[in-house]
């Protein structure tokens, strides 16, 4: 082999290093883009199911004060029947 050649090859070697690392960097950098991506949309589905869960939390309210207002209404139908039982029954 020539020095000429040789000297070739190195310099190809050297120009293909730096080309995959400039590959690796950009990828690199990419990847970087997506996981912040990733963090922001799971920050965001989160604070969604947060919200949710608020939202939830208020329906199960909304639902136990519509059963103690139906047990109530319940409790005053039979006291109202009982009262015109013993009213009826005199």
């Amino acid at each position: 082999m020539t020095a000429n050649t040789q000297d070739a090859k190195q310099e190809h070697s050297v120009e293909f290093l730096l080309y995959n690392e400039k590959r690796l960097k950009n990828n690199f950098a990419e990847l970087q883009k997506q996981h912040l991506l990733a963090l922001q949309k799971l920050r965001a589905t989160e604070q969604a199911h947060a919200a949710l869960q608020e939202q939830v939390n208020a329906i199960h309210g909304k639902i136990d004060a519509f059963r103690k207002g139906y047990l109530d209404l319940q409790k005053e139908r039979d006291d109202l029947a009982r009262t015109v039982a013993m009213l009826k029954a005199r």
